[in-house]
Parts: structure tokens; C-alpha cells; sequence
């Protein structure tokens, strides 16, 4: 088995509950993993060479860097992608590209293009029906304050988002 690790942000209890319902709604619909809200920071398999103990203290030191994110949900859409088969684009904030520059700085990565968003469906899924799910699905809130930062491990054998656990989280505690 070989280990990865994937840095999120997830967000505040009332925004987690009220998105957790969409994605649960739209994975039963479409018999698809249900999985947490989250903004991916840094993504899948590039954390796996860092162990989770170094993946943990780098979370730890990003955590002190940043305030809580509250960030405007943009237009729901889909790629060619299992992962982003439906999502919401997040607009994007100097804090929040600041956050996911300090990340791959802290994984030791070069910064590559980042289009945040937040997942509301994995799948395989035909592009039609995608299209057609991006054009009638509507979001129940418009903006979203973030302010955890969270460390998943996962199996790069089994990318099944059921596996998937939650090793460790931090609060955003920044306040300046």
C-alpha cells in the first residue's frame, strides 16, 4: 500500500452541514462516494514522500499564517475529470492564493496553476448529463468561511474517497 496525503481547507460547522447535504444529495442521485466539503490546497499523491508527520507540522505552521477564508462560492461547472465531475468555482482572494503559495513552499513543490473549488460530485459521469447537472444545480449559500485546515491520508492504490480518513486538523488562526 502506498500512502499519500492531501492538504484541504474545510470550513465552519454551519457551512460543513448545509454543503455536506448537497453532495450527500447529489452522490445518492447518482451513485457516488459522499465526501466532506473542502477546498483542496495542495492535492492527491504530491504529499505521499513527506510521511504524515511532516504533512502534520507543515499544517500546523500554515494554520498560523492565515485567518479564517470567508470566500464567495462562483459558478457551479464540471471538467473531463472523476474528481471534478461537478463543482463549485471559488473566487479567488490575494489571502487565499497567498495560503496555496505558502502550502507548496511548506511541501517543498513548485507552484502550478490553482483553480480553487469546491467538489459537489465524483464520478464518471457523461459530459451531457454533467453539463445538464452544472446548469440545474443551485447552491443553498453564496459565501463560506473556512478556517480549518485538514490532513487526509489515502491509499494511492485505491483512490476510492470512501478510504480516505482525516488524520489531523487545524484551526486558521492568524488574526491580523
Amino acid at each position: 500500500m502506498k500512502i499519500g496525503h492531501s492538504l484541504w481547507l474545510t470550513p465552519e460547522d454551519k457551512s460543513q452541514t448545509v454543503l455536506s447535504e448537497l453532495i450527500s444529495k447529489l452522490a445518492k442521485k447518482h451513485q457516488s462516494p459522499i465526501f466532506p466539503p473542502h477546498v483542496t490546497l495542495i492535492g492527491l499523491s504530491f504529499l505521499g514522500q513527506l510521511g504524515q508527520k511532516k504533512s502534520i507540522d507543515a499544517a500546523t505552521k500554515l494554520s498560523k499564517l492565515s485567518p479564517p477564508l470567508k470566500l464567495d462560492l462562483g459558478n457551479i461547472d464540471y471538467s473531463t475529470t472523476y474528481f471534478q465531475c461537478l463543482f463549485a468555482r471559488i473566487n479567488a482572494t490575494p489571502q487565499l492564493m497567498n495560503l496555496y503559495l505558502e502550502s507548496e513552499k511548506h511541501y517543498e513543490r513548485e507552484p502550478k496553476m490553482y483553480m480553487p473549488h469546491l467538489s459537489l460530485l465524483y464520478g464518471d459521469i457523461d459530459m451531457e448529463s454533467r453539463h445538464r447537472l452544472a446548469q440545474s444545480t443551485s447552491l443553498p449559500i453564496s459565501t463560506v468561511t473556512f478556517d480549518t485546515l485538514t490532513v487526509v491520508k489515502f491509499d494511492l492504490d485505491n483512490m476510492d474517497p470512501t478510504t480516505w480518513k482525516i488524520v489531523d486538523q487545524k484551526q486558521l488562526q492568524n488574526n491580523n
